[in-house]
């Protein structure tokens, strides 16, 4: 188990928003469930960036993944997460260390 010192808790589905009105470069952010989420299947971690898909990835249970995605000239960006069967219980997921 590995804590971080900051995050974005979320419980599948969930939308964050953020303008960021192009005055990011990158955005490093690592995607994982939290501990004593039952989703062997996974939940979905998707990155938008002005209405488009930049990024996306399955995280399944005792598994972490990190974005590493350019952001130059995003205006809006949508950090998504959404559950893999259509039934949300025990959809623990965070985005960790978003920098």
């Amino acid at each position: 188990m590995e804590i971080y010192r900051k995050g974005l808790y979320t419980h599948a589905p969930s939308l964050y928003k953020f303008k960021l009105a192009k005055k990011w470069r990158k955005l490093k952010i690592r995607a994982a469930l939290c501990d004593g989420a039952q989703k062997p299947e996974g939940i979905q971690f998707i990155i938008h960036g002005n209405g488009k898909i930049l990024s996306s990835y399955n995280v399944k249970p005792n598994e972490q993944h990190l974005f590493d995605i350019d952001v130059t000239d995003i205006d809006d960006l949508e950090l998504f997460t959404q559950d893999q069967t259509g039934n949300n219980y025990n959809a623990w997921s965070i985005w960790c260390t978003p920098c």
